[in-house]
């Protein structure tokens, strides 16, 4: 019987600390007033120009990132509040606190991807059909689109391997 708590208990850590990695991308918003895309400078220029987007399309991306900001953004700091403590309830070794909250923290994660797919959604239907197109492809070239590219790190290998110890 205790080595069958034991083996829970690691099951249960090990998911926790999953959960930890995975939500631990939830970043804060951006305090710029919505100025720039939901990207990087270097990535919204470039996906300007590969989309060709007017001005009203990049006014549109901007609004729909904007909105879709402010309408996360209870769910992120639940995230966050929730990351924080299965931190606590991990370094407590509080397994059911630690499964409670890994279910939470699913949860939660579910909210915000659904979330994300709606903007993206809404942000398609600004585009025409040869814009969806290459929006896809630079998608997929950048891993978002589970094609191409996807997993890279795995490829790479571990972060922090190249130039460690001056060897790679």
């Amino acid at each position: 019987m205790r080595d069958r708590a034991r083996s829970t208990l690691v099951t249960v850590f090990a998911a926790g600390a999953m959960l930890i990695g995975a939500l631990a991308f939830a970043q804060p918003p951006r305090g710029d007033g919505g100025r720039r895309l939901h990207m990087k400078d270097r990535s919204d220029h470039r996906l300007v120009e590969v989309l060709e987007l007017t001005e009203d399309q990049q006014e549109a991306w901007r609004a729909a990132h904007q909105a879709h900001r402010e309408a996360i953004s209870s769910e992120i700091e639940q995230v966050r509040e929730n990351r924080d403590a299965l931190e606590e309830a991990i370094e407590a070794e509080d397994a059911l606190r630690v499964g409670e909250l890994t279910l939470e923290g699913r949860r939660l994660h579910e909210q915000v991807r659904a979330s994300a797919e709606a903007l993206r959604g809404e942000l398609e239907g600004v585009l025409d059909a040869e814009q969806r197109e290459r929006w896809e492809a630079f998608r997929e070239a950048r891993g978002h689109g589970h094609g191409p590219g996807f997993g890279r790190r795995g490829h790479r290998g571990p972060r922090g391997a190249h130039g460690a110890g001056g060897d790679a």
